[in-house]
This record gives C-alpha cells, structure tokens and sequence, in this order.
C-alpha cells in the first residue's frame, strides 16, 4: 500500500510545523498550503483525491493579508462537495468552536472498527493529543482497508487503483481478507459491476455482485413488486471511502453468474431462451391504458427539448411531439440493457434499478434489443452488419436479420415489444426515444459506424410515426 496523502492548510508556520509532524509521523504524505488562493490553484494539479485535510478556519486569501474565518469556511465547503470521501479536520478558536460543529453536523460517518469515524472533527489549536489521537486512528483504518488482497481471473484486464480501492473498500464492509473479482460489465455509463468472492483468513465470508451506482436504490418500484428470485436484491449500499461512489451490493444465488451479454456471445439460442423468461416475468407487472403524447411517451428516456435538439441537430425530421398515442403504463426497468439481466443459474435476474419508474411497454424490450447495436460490450456492435439499407429495408419487419446469426435474437424482442404495445405509434415512438438518447453518448457519436445505424433507425421510425 502507498503512503496515504494530506493536505494540510495553516498560515501560522509554527502551528504549521505541528500538525505536518504529526500527519508524517503516522504515515501521511503532507502537501502544505498557507492561504486559499495557493491551495485553490493547486488542488486539482494534485493528482489522486487527498485522503486527509487538515484546515485552519480562519485563512487569508493571499498570504500577508488578513486571515478571516469566513475564508477557511470557504474552502472547507469546496472540500466537502469535491472529496466525499476524505477525512477532514478543523482547527478553530474556542469562540467558534460551537457554530462550526453545529454548521457540520449531519456529515456522513466514515465506517470503521470498533465505531464509525466523524468525517469531519472540530479540534481547537491546543488539543494537539486529541489531533494526534485522530489521526493515528484514520491512519490505521486506512492501512485496514490497504491490506486487503484483491484477485482475479488469469488473464483478465488489470484493473485501476481506482477500482482497486474501492474493490477493498467492498471486502472491509464485510471483514474480509481477500476478494477476487470477475468484471460483469456495465452499462453506457460506464459504471462497473463485478461479481465478488470475499473470504476471511480461513473461508469465504460473502458471494455478491457489486454494482457502482448514481443514487442509492429505491426498495419500492419494480424490485418490489418482481418475484423475489429474479430480482438481485440488494443488501447494502456502500458509501465512504468509497472513490466519491456508491457501491450497491447485491446477492445471488449461484456460484458463476453471467450476464447476459455474455450468454448472447455464447449462444443466441440460450439468450432468446433468457428473453422468453424474462418477458414472462415482467408481463405480470400491473399496467393500465392511457392516452399520451408522443412527447409524454418519450419521457421516461429523455426530454422532449432534448430529443428535438439532438434530431434537429442531425437534420432528421422532429415527429409531432403532440400526437397522441395509446399506450399501456407500468412500472418499468427503463435501462434493461444486456448487462442489466443476469442469469444467475437458469433464472435472469434484473439488477440496476436506478432508473425504473412508470414507462411504456415496448420500454424494455425496445431498449433489451437495440443496445446490442450500440453497447460497447455487446458481441453485436462493431461488425458490419446492419448496413443503412438493411435497416432502411426491413426494420421492424420478419426480414430483419434474415442473413445474420443474431436473427432469433431480434425476433423475440421485436416480438416481445409489438405485442405488448397498445398501438403502433407507442412502439415506434419508444424507438424514436430510445435511438434519440442514444445521440447524447459519446461513445456512440464518435463510432461512425454506430452512429449511422442509429440515424438509419431513427430515419424509419419517424417516418412510421408520420404515416399513422
């Protein structure tokens, strides 16, 4: 493990010289600052997110001039918005002492053992052992977390000190020793999962996938109301320490899950199977008829204003956002690309449920088929085929794929998303939103390729809308 960094940010040199002791002589790397201007300019030259911020409350802003508390206030509220997860300390007079734990209460602990870590502690200058205390205790835990081994399969990519870290992070909320981590893919985010084996000194403590995520998962929605097995339920979400995420921890029930990126690489006949249970399985989700607008219809994916800038941009024609569709409403995953369904045994299991809220029918399945064109990882992007005539041909029709391995593959989403649409113009106008978010990505727009096929779609797309 490497030297943990601090910053450490006083303008008083003898004081200065104090707690930069203090911090080397539990291990830290000190980077010192005297005034805000300096510390401001450098911070993002410093590389990796400091572990530690030693502050002084009351800073100049240029060295030489005045110090005042409403200036370390200043920095101290840049540090806690732009490094969730580092340590922050807080050296202040006893007059204000009171007002600044009382402006920090609420800060989100950092887990430790035997008890949680303030995230952010209030010291007065005089409390040198109370300082030195804290600090030897953030330094061990972090040494805790740097111990842990991580491992995985021969042959596989390396993996970031990023992820190293944070893979350790998920081993030390189960005390763990070890985790051997097999990358399961992720979305166009770019948000990795990975299917973790976490063992003690002696045996396996946990078998989970890990799944970075935006916001911690809802335990209402589509998770709800799915039979248990096919939802990977989730038994934590770890925060803290954590590389500035949030890490959901989901349990599975087999030993080697796959995603169902990899199934369609394997067999396209295993992955149609996985699409005919998973069908079964949302089809018992409750629904009710409505009429929307095209424009109401597209929300779920993306913003009507978004969608028309990003058509117009590209100089296709923008459908009538106003014109109304029937459309059977329920709750929906709205982002069951193919490395959101594990196969977990012979049983698909949803994970990723960020994002789900009431949609459309065709949602799912409209998006489970057409981001094999455009996901990074899927087996399907990337080759020659649709050509734009493909697509211009038979979109949307039984010819579709006539020629390709894929064929049964989008047969049974096409299928799936046609059938359980309540008209035509719902169907096509989830195509045109799904296609038309996909222009925001740039891994998409940079593939040319990529990019024409999506246009091609969203070509014929509208063009249905406009004949219904």
């Amino acid at each position: 493990m490497t030297n943990p960094s601090a910053v450490l940010v006083e303008d008083d040199p003898e004081q200065a010289a104090i707690s930069r002791q203090i911090l080397a002589d539990a291990g830290f790397l000190v980077t010192v600052f005297a005034d805000l201007e300096t510390v401001s300019s450098c911070l993002d030259q410093l590389g990796a997110p400091p572990d530690l911020f030693v502050l002084d409350r009351r800073l100049p802003v240029r060295l030489g001039e005045t110090a005042a508390d409403e200036v370390g206030d200043e920095l101290l509220a840049r540090v806690r918005a732009d490094y969730s997860d580092a340590r922050v300390v807080v050296f202040t007079g006893f007059a204000s002492i009171a007002q600044v734990q009382a402006a920090l209460s609420g800060s989100t602990p950092i887990p430790a053992r035997p008890s949680p870590i303030d995230r952010v502690s209030v010291f007065e200058k005089h409390q040198s052992i109370e300082f030195k205390d804290a600090v030897i205790a953030y330094a061990d835990l972090l040494q805790s977390i740097g111990d842990i081994e991580v491992q995985r399969d021969a042959g596989a990519p390396d993996l970031s000190n990023e992820d190293k870290k944070l893979l350790r992070r998920i081993a030390y909320e189960f005390d763990g020793v070890s985790i051997h981590a097999r990358a399961l893919g992720g979305g166009l985010t770019g948000a990795p999962v990975w299917f973790c084996e976490i063992h003690g000194s002696d045996s396996l403590i946990a078998r989970v996938v890990a799944k970075v995520v935006k916001s911690t998962p809802s335990t209402a929605g589509l998770q709800s109301v799915l039979p248990r097995a096919n939802v990977a339920s989730t038994l934590t979400t770890i925060t803290g320490l954590a590389q500035g995420r949030k890490v959901s921890i989901l349990q599975v029930a087999s030993e080697n899950p796959s995603s169902l990126r990899e199934v369609l690489s394997d067999s396209v006949d295993s992955a149609v199977e996985v699409v005919l249970d998973l069908r079964q399985v949302m089809s018992a989700v409750d629904q009710r008829s409505e009429m929307q607008s095209i424009a109401e219809l597209a929300k779920p994916l993306i913003s009507w204003d978004k969608l028309v800038t990003l058509l117009t941009d590209r100089g296709i024609t923008v459908p009538a956002g106003s014109a109304m569709a029937s459309t059977n409403v329920g709750l929906r995953h709205r982002d069951l690309h193919i490395e959101n369904v594990l196969v977990d045994g012979t049983l698909p299991v949803v994970i990723d449920l960020d994002d789900s809220g009431r949609a459309a029918a065709p949602v799912d399945p409209i998006t489970l088929m057409l981001c094999t064109l455009v996901h990074p990882d899927s087996p399907i992007r990337g080759s020659e085929w649709p050509s734009e005539a493909a697509i211009e041909s038979a979109f949307g029709t039984p010819e579709f794929a006539h020629d390709h391995p894929v064929k049964l593959w989008f047969d049974a989403t096409w299928k799936w998303a046609s059938e359980v649409s309540a008209s035509d113009r719902e169907l096509w106008g989830t195509v045109v939103a799904y296609c038309a978010r996909q222009l925001q990505y740039p891994d998409v727009v940079s593939d040319a390729p990529t990019l024409e096929r999506v246009i091609a779609i969203l070509n014929v797309a509208v063009a249905r809308l406009s004949e219904l």
